[in-house]
């Protein structure tokens, strides 16, 4: 596990700690840096220490081994609210809350029928959002493990084209992503196995019934990665590709093409940079930022100035030459 700063397109380390040989699948900081929760393989650790000061520290506080009766278990998300909580959510499709930083398990959430594929506290941290290969999204109460509603995701997407090679059986489709664009907007972003994705923005009533309000496509490739922001919704997708959309309306932003393997992991800086990690070991980075009419009022001025100034000299210039 390591800790580094951005610098230009690279990383410089800062610190890094021996994690074993399991695999890394997910990880959460909290916002002050002092508290970061990882997954590895069966494995759910917490990590304390200060990852903004400098020189940064990580020591390892307490770790907890998940309980599953399948064959090779594994963690697949994690996610931490503003209070001393977290979630995991893995390979045997149960969520479970966790007191941190001692690792208590507080509740666990069963409904869903396939892994788990993310998860997600709303702001208040009293509701978590959780997305799954059973090709539903699910919001569940925090304090009691209480499932509150399902979002059918799968079925209100298109169906899948028709595959070139008939004797393959019809692809899945799975979700990915579940993220609250606030506290009563989710947006699910779901893909058959070999494509495409989509990304579907959904608003619960006052009694947290779901109702579907856009379903966009939004790549022809499986989704593979999410972040968001207030504003903006991101997506990376298995070939590498990165696109951002507005979040409350899902209209298209910006694109790019930044890895040539499958983009991993994706996070917003608070300068509305998209980072990017992908399996083929690069970051890409990505200005989302957009210039207010504010900012741009300025150089509006200095324009106008500057023509007026010319407009001057040109009237000057003939009488002083005579």
């Amino acid at each position: 596990l390591e800790v580094a700063e951005v610098v230009g397109d690279g990383l410089s380390t800062l610190t890094r700690i021996d994690t074993g040989a399991e695999l890394g699948a997910a990880l959460s900081v909290r916002a002050d840096g002092k508290l970061v929760t990882a997954c590895f393989g069966a494995k759910f650790r917490v990590y304390l220490g200060n990852c903004l000061e400098r020189p940064a520290e990580l020591v390892a506080r307490d770790e907890a081994v998940a309980d599953f009766t399948e064959n090779e278990p594994s963690l697949n998300c994690c996610a931490l609210s503003r209070h001393a909580e977290a979630a995991t959510g893995g390979d045997d499709g149960v969520v479970r809350v966790w007191r941190v930083p001692e690792l208590t398990l507080r509740k666990t959430c069963e409904g869903h029928e396939a892994a788990v594929t993310s998860v997600e506290f709303a702001d208040g941290g009293h509701v978590l959002c959780t997305a799954s290969r059973d090709k539903t999204c699910r919001l569940w109460s925090a304090a009691t493990g209480a499932q509150l509603c399902v979002l059918d995701v799968g079925d209100r997407c298109p169906p899948p084209p028709p595959a070139k090679n008939k004797r393959l059986p019809p692809p899945k489709l799975s979700c990915r992503a579940c993220l609250f664009a606030d506290d009563s907007t989710l947006l699910c972003a779901a893909s058959y196995a070999r494509g495409p994705a989509y990304l579907q923005r959904w608003t619960l009533q006052k009694d947290l019934s779901p109702a579907l309000a856009d379903c966009r496509k939004v790549s022809p490739y499986p989704v593979s990665a999410a972040a968001k922001t207030r504003s903006l919704v991101a997506l990376g997708d298995v070939d590498g590709r990165l696109l951002v959309l507005d979040a409350p309306t899902l209209a298209p932003k910006r694109r790019a093409k930044l890895h040539d393997l499958p983009v991993t992991t994706l996070a917003f800086s608070e300068a509305l940079t998209l980072y990017s990690a992908s399996a083929d070991s690069r970051l890409g980075s990505l200005p989302c930022a957009r210039t207010s009419s504010a900012a741009r009022i300025p150089a509006l001025l200095a324009a106008l100035l500057v023509a007026l100034l010319a407009l001057l000299l040109a009237a000057l210039l003939p009488a002083n030459l005579s």
